[in-house]
């Protein structure tokens, strides 16, 4: 089966994703100090969560001392770290004398630049009485700023079964948050799915929606959306169908311990005409500083699929993540 558009850009959006991610192995001021203001934010981060005030004035210290020319955002980061609002400069002195001196242009940013995420890959290859080749990729990435929030996500799931194709979908998608205050926020969502061996060539879902972010304790976050919008869809008989959704999510973490995370997603579409209905249950466990081991239980669920084709499917599935 012909692979169209849509892998390619699922593609290009992991490399680079994996192009800006911060080199291993550094101490916090390690990496406060290093060349990359990426490397210097993430450190800055993980400084404020062992909550010692030592770490957290050193890193930032080290930070502003290497990167001078970014020392509004540090500080901004520093300050939205702390939950108070961005220090505000102090006007420079006024010289009767001295000629005011132009500020040099602002160095562009590159894409990458203050987001993060992980990316997770997965394959098993088994031969003898039956020769099964499996492969699933994905990836999500989140830039935080002071009132918005992006994120881009993305699947790519194979299946190959004694030389006969079983599965191929590939999945993006955006959604864009503007912040209310640190809880509540409005999104706007886009996604589009391929998936042939469920019966349709495409399928593209547009929705707006309100969505509020809990702490259900110290080392966990709950994240609820609900919205309204309209899917767009193709089968693989010719056939297109458009309809009015309404759609809900949740998203928990749990840190369990400094090296064990619990994770929970779920997410339904309920249309007119078609509900879907997906679910991840998992556990991570920390390798090093960048690198987890995530094992996962999945359900898909769709009402409507072609003959013979179970409308509830599950997947197990062992795979390296590397977060940034």
């Amino acid at each position: 089966m012909q692979m169209q558009r849509l892998p390619f850009l699922c593609i290009s959006l992991l490399i680079t994703a994996l192009s800006g991610l911060a080199p291993p192995g550094l101490s916090f001021i390690d990496q406060a100090s290093a060349a990359s203001p990426l490397a210097a934010r993430e450190s800055l981060k993980r400084a404020f969560r062992t909550g010692d005030p030592f770490i957290i004035e050193a890193t930032l210290q080290a930070a502003l001392a290497r990167h001078p020319e970014h020392k509004a955002e540090i500080k901004a980061l520093a300050a939205e770290l702390r939950g108070k609002p961005p220090p505000k400069e102090p006007p420079p002195a006024q010289k009767a004398a001295a000629p005011e001196k132009e500020a040099p242009p602002e160095a562009p940013k590159l894409f990458f630049v203050g987001w993060g995420g992980e990316v997770e890959a997965g394959a098993t290859v088994r031969s003898g009485n039956t020769d099964r080749h499996n492969a699933l990729g994905r990836f999500k990435m989140e830039r935080d700023e002071a009132n918005w929030r992006t994120k881009l996500n993305g699947k790519l799931i194979y299946a190959n079964v004694d030389g006969r194709q079983t599965e191929e979908e590939y999945a993006l998608g955006t959604r864009l948050d503007h912040k209310l205050d640190d809880k509540r926020f409005y999104f706007g969502q886009l996604a589009v799915t391929r998936d042939e061996f469920a019966g349709y060539e495409y399928r593209i879902t547009e929705n707006v929606g309100y969505g509020h972010r809990f702490k259900p304790g110290p080392d966990s976050e709950l994240e609820l959306t609900g919205g309204i919008g309209g899917r767009h869809s193709r089968q693989t008989d010719g056939t297109s169908e458009n309809e009015p959704v309404l759609t809900a999510s949740l998203d928990f973490e749990w840190d369990i311990n400094e090296g064990l995370t619990f994770v929970q997603t779920g997410e339904t579409t309920v249309g007119t005409k078609l509900t879907t209905a997906e679910t991840e249950t998992a556990l991570k466990t920390r390798l090093a500083e960048n690198w987890q081991m995530k094992a996962g239980f999945e359900t898909s669920y769709i009402t409507d699929v072609p003959p013979r084709d179970r409308k509830l499917s599950t997947r197990t599935a062992v795979t390296l993540l590397y977060g940034f």
